[in-house]
């Protein structure tokens, strides 16, 4: 950490004096261990902060969560024991890095609770997930309880090693020895249970750091830099596992890079689970809030503007379990061309992925093609998109062959489309 603030620009850029939180948790750095904290209105506040990111589990047996209720009660205190074992453990963290400020979702932001009035709550959610961006770009640093998967799974752990003790060589002056073995530590972000939540994508992303606690390590990365303590893992893993988003300010990425690492970053994010499929484009609200000033463009069901014949080609990811959509609704949530539409990965194609120029769109001549998600709800308008190229018709065997011997991939979204015979008629839209 004194390292990234003396040495890393990109990682430091407008942290000296980043405004608070809404609400924030005031941990007190000159209380003991076991001392009550209390959650802090801010009002326009300015200050050093840290950031928790974790599993919540069931939020029905979270002990301690902000309500209606229970607000004006945690502005007086929280008792220490009173708080799951990972906020225990992120409030001692704090207090020993002599940070006064932590900021934990269910304890910062107002949640529903069962037979009380959800107006209060539903407004405040609203309110505050639109500057998650804000909190998690300016938080001194993220913690994250990577391999918990609740939040009284903690934070900090006893590494479990084997001691072996050896016999001293049949020389005279040979004496016995001993050596510690430990399990190897596993540092593919996939085998961690944080990273299967669709909710933390935008928190990793977003913080300029993130220290990671595992079960048998600590794993550091920052915008710059990434290691653990056994030094032998995130350096060799596929870089988009450990990508941080570029701080603007410092780096000025362009048009192309933003649209790629949207691509990596949604790829990442559709892979992840959700408690609630609702949420799907409210957690990444935070990556639209960055990446919007900068392309000076507009979001559309998760598709860009600027980039939006190109956003179309999302395909399902080569490792998904392709099937049909099936939600706990009758309707669709989302327009059925966006890729939020489906509950499996998804990802691009590598012309678009790669690192050269990504071509200039939308093309201005050709046809008017609209494209129409036939919402199921009676009385309820189509979601509808219009946009013009060239349309080609054609059968999927035409499609197949290419007369000009190129080669074509044809990605179908469901298992059950590739069976499709040749005979079968499409429409192809040219999107570069």
């Amino acid at each position: 950490l004194d390292s990234c603030l003396a040495n890393h620009a990109e990682c430091n850029a407008g942290l000296d004096s980043s405004p608070l939180p809404t609400r924030v948790i005031d941990v007190g750095i000159s209380f003991g261990d076991g001392d009550p904290v209390k959650v802090l209105e801010t009002n326009g506040l300015s200050g050093k902060y840290l950031t928790l990111s974790h599993c919540w589990g069931d939020p029905d047996l979270m002990p301690t969560k902000l309500t209606a209720r229970t607000l004006e009660e945690y502005k007086k205190g929280v008792p220490y024991d009173s708080l799951p074992r990972t906020f225990q453990d992120a409030v001692t963290f704090t207090r020993k890095m002599g940070i006064h400020y932590l900021w934990i979702d269910s304890l910062c932001i107002i949640q529903p609770e069962c037979g009380q009035d959800s107006k209060l709550s539903d407004q405040d959610w609203e309110q505050e997930i639109g500057r998650m961006n804000d909190v998690y770009r300016n938080s001194h640093l993220t913690l994250a309880a990577a391999t918990s998967t609740s939040c009284t799974g903690g934070l900090l752990f006893e590494t479990k090693t084997t001691d072996i003790s050896v016999p001293g060589a049949a020389a005279k002056d040979a004496e016995p020895y001993q050596i510690f073995a430990r399990k190897k530590s596993k540092h593919l972000q996939s085998n961690w249970a944080l990273m299967k939540r669709g909710w933390v994508a935008q928190e990793y992303f977003l913080s300029p750091r993130t220290l990671l606690f595992t079960d048998t390590e600590l794993v550091w990365r920052c915008r710059k830099h990434h290691t653990c303590q056994c030094r032998a893992g995130p350096a060799s893993q596929s870089p988009w596992e450990y990508t941080k988003l570029l701080e603007p300010t410092v780096l000025h990425p362009t048009r192309d890079e933003l649209a790629r690492l949207w691509y990596i970053f949604i790829n990442s994010y559709s892979v992840a689970s959700l408690s609630f499929q609702t949420d799907k484009l409210a957690a990444v609200d935070g990556i639209v809030q960055y990446m919007r000033p900068l392309r000076n463009s507009e979001n559309i069901a998760g598709l860009w503007a600027d980039t939006f014949a190109l956003d179309l080609l999302w395909m399902p990811s080569t490792k998904a379990k392709r099937r049909r959509p099936v939600w706990s609704t009758p309707e669709h949530l989302f327009p059925t061309w966006s890729w939020a539409s489906v509950p499996y990965s998804v990802c691009w194609p590598g012309s678009v992925n790669y690192p050269y120029p990504l071509p200039k769109v939308p093309l201005p001549q050709g046809t008017l093609v609209t494209l129409v998600d036939q919402d199921r709800r009676a009385g309820t308008p189509a979601n509808r998109v219009t946009i013009r190229g060239t349309l080609v018709t054609a059968t999927l065997g035409e499609v197949r062959k290419n007369p000009e011997g190129k080669k074509v991939w044809y990605h179908s979204d469901c298992e059950d489309d590739d069976v499709l015979g040749d005979d079968t008629v499409v429409h192809c839209l040219r999107a570069s």
